[in-house]
């Protein structure tokens, strides 16, 4: 009878109510919560499934970041070697003029051609500095971009971290209801 009142105060219920509550007690009720438990743990695998598919996306799209990146630094190795280009074009234009300064008419037509060699020149130092500003902007972006995905790849680890911790406490809830029915049914025993 003692271990029987142990029982019952362990519980928390109150001596001369525990007995008939403990004989009372449904097995079907405690399967039915221990299946509840069982579908929560399978939601809980589902959305680990989920959050693993979606952690695979965002590696892919840092990937394609990435990508992009690679592909603004061509770019701009392009513009720098039409920079080049260009440079070398106004050095030919400054000889062809020392070679026609014999020639009046010919050094006022290389003339011009200079000048305009030299406005095309500014122009596309223009565009390249515009172009290089354009790159800086998008890399700045690029990298925050990246930083608040990597952010979220931590948060949803962390989020994951949390939900396999609450699989953990079902289980060992489960596991708890199915030792207290167990011990109910032996108190039942005993006490016929």
């Amino acid at each position: 009878m003692e271990r029987v009142r142990g029982l019952e105060q362990a519980c928390g219920l109150e001596w001369g109510h525990g007995l008939e509550w403990a004989r009372g007690l449904e097995r079907p009720r405690g399967l039915e919560r221990a299946r509840g438990l069982e579908r929560a743990c399978e939601q809980l695998e589902w959305a680990h499934g989920q959050l693993e598919r979606a952690l695979g996306g965002l590696e892919w799209a840092l990937g394609g970041l990435e990508w992009a990146l690679g592909e603004l630094e061509r770019a701009l190795g392009e513009l720098t070697r039409t920079l080049g280009d260009w440079e070398r074009t106004l050095g030919n234009l400054e000889r062809i003029l020392g070679n026609l300064e014999r020639t009046h008419g010919e050094l006022e037509l290389a003339r011009g051609e200079l000048e305009w060699a030299r406005g095309e020149l500014e122009r596309t130092r223009g565009q390249l500095e515009l172009a290089r500003g354009e790159l800086k902007l998008a890399l700045g972006e690029l990298e925050q971009a990246l930083g608040n995905m990597e952010r979220t790849l931590g948060n949803m680890e962390r989020t994951l971290g949390n939900m396999e911790r609450t699989l953990g406490n079902m289980e060992r809830t489960l596991g708890n209801m199915e030792r207290t029915l167990g011990n109910l049914e032996r108190v039942r025993g005993e006490t016929k």
